[in-house]
């Protein structure tokens, strides 16, 4: 909000030119002195020993001719007889309406101060519960993506026997050796003296044989056991870092028995509290698949697999076989997609509604859309235009999770 202020003047004086009677709304000045005064200020009316005083409010000067508001902050509306002291005192309430101007700048400055601080507070928080880890709901790749196994004997996979978010979980099995799937933190020198709490989800038949643990450079802490009973509990282990340490380690273990268990919802934070599971909020999940098509293949649906994830989008490079002609296209999730695709060595590109159309020559063309985004990979459905070409397509696509 801004501030309205009235005018302060110096050198404002002069005397009133004839009587102002009580209740008039304007007073005269002697020749020329209106030009000291302006709109809107105070000014006071009174005698030469400031008896018969009254403030007024000037709100408009037209040559010596003032226009007032009588009887201000509490003076009495009276009259004044002629050649009376008009002066443009500083009052009362020029003081007051800055002092509240100020105080009302004061309050908005700690009214900001406090909702930056809510913002960091609530940026920190945030920057807190981040998921350290990748890929802690097992979803990437078979064994899951970010997670390496340790022990002489044993296996890890991505299972969907049993899963606690998503469609998978990791599982573990031991055989003849304790054993643990692990992953390490990034920046293990930026986590030196911090609090760390890892947490995961675990399914077990068999009590006293599934555990997670912190380790770093100096040393292990580790979770309870789970109990057992064939359901799922969450496991969580506490740890500060060692001023020193080179790595840490997160860690989901199997041991004194062979036995297989299942994790999933794995989360790593800052701070000495298990948050609920999220999934790594910076992380970008993708994948790279490469496959030929011959320009003559029947139109129909084609699966293809070995992706890993579901995808959000896809992005598609064609190029027909003799370098010349190629299509660039892309899909989002909601299977809304477009290509742009070459028709001529001089580079002549049409835009149409498919990830991907190739063409080798008129009436020879191949054209796919996205049929669906499924949990490993895609399905496009392609057309054929022409039975008789003979040239093979490249493809390369980048999904995207």
């Amino acid at each position: 909000m801004t501030t309205t202020w009235n005018t302060v003047k110096n050198n404002a004086y002069g005397a009133l030119a004839a009587q102002c009677l009580a209740g008039a709304a304007s007073c005269t000045l002697g020749a020329g002195e209106g030009a000291r005064f302006a709109s809107p200020m105070y000014a006071t009316i009174h005698k030469s020993d400031t008896t018969n005083a009254e403030i007024v409010k000037i709100t408009n000067v037209a040559g010596d001719v003032l226009t007032i508001t009588r009887a201000q902050q509490g003076t009495v509306d009276v009259t004044h007889t002629a050649a009376e002291y008009v002066r443009g005192y500083v009052t009362a309430a020029d003081i007051t309406e800055a002092q509240a101007a100020i105080t009302a700048l004061e309050n908005a400055d700690t009214a900001h101060a406090a909702a930056v601080l809510s913002s960091t507070v609530h940026d920190l928080t945030n920057q807190a519960a981040l998921n350290m880890l990748v890929n802690g709901d097992m979803e990437i790749n078979d064994p899951p993506t970010g997670w390496t196994l340790a022990g002489g004997g044993a296996s890890q996979s991505r299972s969907n026997t049993q899963y606690k978010f998503g469609s998978y979980s990791l599982k573990v099995t031991r055989a003849g050796t304790n054993c643990y799937s692990y992953q390490a933190l990034p920046d293990p020198v930026g986590l030196r003296s911090k609090t760390i709490t890892f947490s995961c989800w675990v399914w077990a038949s068999v009590a006293s044989r599934a555990r997670i643990f912190l380790t770093d450079s100096a040393g292990t802490s580790s979770s309870s056991y789970h109990t057992g009973g064939s359901t799922w509990e969450k496991l969580t282990v506490t740890r500060t870092v060692d001023a020193a340490a080179t790595y840490v380690w997160c860690a989901c273990q199997v041991l004194t028995g062979d036995t297989s268990a299942y994790f999933d919802g794995a989360k790593c934070v800052i701070g000495s509290s298990a948050m609920a599971f999220t999934p790594q909020g910076s992380a970008l999940h993708s994948n790279t698949l490469s496959t030929t098509r011959a320009m003559d293949a029947a139109s129909g649906d084609v699966a293809y697999t070995g992706i890993g994830f579901k995808p959000r989008a896809l992005f598609c490079l064609a190029n027909v076989s003799g370098g010349k002609m190629m299509s660039v296209g892309f899909c989002d999730f909601g299977l809304s997609e477009f290509c742009l695709y070459q028709t001529d060595a001089a580079g002549t590109f049409i835009p149409v509604g498919a990830i991907c159309e190739m063409y080798e020559a008129a009436g020879k063309t191949e054209a796919a859309i996205v049929k669906s985004m499924d949990a490993d990979g895609f399905t496009l459905t392609w057309t054929r235009t022409g039975a008789t070409a003979s040239a093979t397509a490249t493809l390369y696509f980048l999904a995207v999770r």
